[in-house]
């Protein structure tokens, strides 16, 4: 909290007041006639007494008025919370289980698969997750990172998200060398969110359904812990469930579906997005993927920015209010103490 004049040199009046005040308060009252000598005895010259109230009152609204006519203001620091719309960056998972599909528990795969009896992969899932979420909540800039055994800028930052609609769907696990490197994907990320001004939230969603096995500079947690350094927030999405079946071809060329050698990590997962204050979803089937959608559009919408900020409080009418109180109680004592010592 700090207090500036705009016109400061007002107040160097304020020091000849003071030493008007001084000189004033050492003058000697009136005389005051007695009987005799010994009265004298109970006669005190004071330094101070009520009849002197007018002249200190009119000494204090003088002060007022110079404080007023420099024109004070008050400058003191506030936090200001606000809600911009963030940057977003999808992290999303190209290994080849992204292929497979899931099948609820109740209900495996049939012998004989068609396209009329295969739910939506797990890649088909992630890009739906992505386009829903893009058209249902805004946000300032969309960019998408693709990744495997190694991570990719597909698309940068942009506030027109047509063409990150467009790469997403051109995405396929068979173009990219097979792996799960989270770690990397994050690390590539954060270096793309970096790039963009701070006066914004900065949010990345990573979509995968394994564990990260590759041997990159930093493991997933290292890359967590980065982030929450340079203060990006990252949400999950665990694509995938307990049943996950892929397509593979036998020596006859002839299709057929087997399950999935590895399950979804969601203990790493939620470990990432915690470290950074951010959650993780579930998003194995048709209910969870809704769900999940619901529960991040919202949280991406709660994203509060906290910029301090300096506010502004002028003193000037206090000043003059005080100065003209002070005033009126200098008349009326200069009207009644006098009275009151008849």
């Amino acid at each position: 909290m700090t207090v500036v004049f705009h016109h400061p040199w007002f107040l160097c009046l304020l020091l000849p007041l003071l030493l008007l005040f001084i000189v004033g308060l050492q003058q000697r009252g009136p005389a005051v006639p007695v009987n005799s000598l010994n009265s004298l005895v109970a006669v005190r010259d004071v330094f101070w007494h009520r009849s002197r109230c007018w002249f200190c009152l009119v000494t204090i609204s003088a002060v007022w008025l110079l404080l007023g006519l420099s024109q004070p203001m008050l400058l003191f620091r506030r936090t200001a919370q606000e809600a911009p719309r963030p940057n977003l960056l999808w992290v999303l998972d190209l290994s080849g289980s992204m292929e497979a599909a899931d099948w609820p528990a109740q209900s495996p795969p049939p012998q004989a698969v068609t396209a009329e009896n295969v739910p939506l992969s797990r890649l088909q899932l992630a890009r739906q997750i992505i386009a829903d979420f893009l058209d249902r909540t805004p946000v300032a800039r969309s960019g998408l990172v693709a990744f495997a055994h190694q991570a990719h800028l597909i698309c940068p930052l942009q506030r027109n998200t047509s063409l990150l609609r467009e790469r997403l769907q051109q995405l396929h696990s068979a173009d990219f060398a097979d792996g799960t490197a989270i770690g990397e994907a994050i690390l590539c990320a954060i270096r793309a969110l970096q790039a963009e001004p701070t006066d914004r939230p900065r949010c990345l969603v990573l979509l995968s359904d394994g564990a990260d096995h590759s041997q990159g500079q930093k493991s997933p947690g290292e890359a967590a812990r980065l982030a929450a350094e340079n203060e990006v927030v990252i949400y999950t999405l665990g694509i995938g469930g307990q049943r996950g079946y892929h397509p593979v071809s036998d020596e006859n060329g002839e299709k057929r579906w087997q399950p999935v050698g590895e399950s979804l990590d969601e203990a790493q997962l939620r470990a990432l997005a915690e470290s950074t204050d951010g959650s993780y979803f579930p998003a194995a089937g048709a209910e969870q993927f809704l769900a999940a959608l619901e529960n991040l559009s919202r949280q991406i919408e709660q994203q509060v920015l906290s910029r301090p900020s300096w506010q502004r409080q002028h003193l000037r009418r206090l000043c003059l209010l005080l100065s003209g109180v002070c005033l009126v109680l200098a008349m009326l004592a200069r009207v009644f103490f006098p009275r009151l010592e008849s």
